[in-house]
């Protein structure tokens, strides 16, 4: 149970964090490393959590 929670928040950080980090990129050309970094937590979380399913 714990573990398809966060598994679910893992993707729900790397979504939100990633769309934000792209578009930023994609319409202003300027990228901030703190979406950055939380894209890469919950991308890495979210792989880790299917890796040990």
């Amino acid at each position: 149970m714990l573990h398809n929670g966060l598994q679910y928040v893992g993707f729900l950080i790397m979504l939100i964090f990633g769309g934000v980090f792209l578009l930023r990129w994609l319409l202003h050309d300027e990228i901030l490393l703190d979406q950055l970094i939380a894209f890469v937590i919950g991308e890495s979380s979210t792989l880790l959590l299917y890796s040990l399913k």
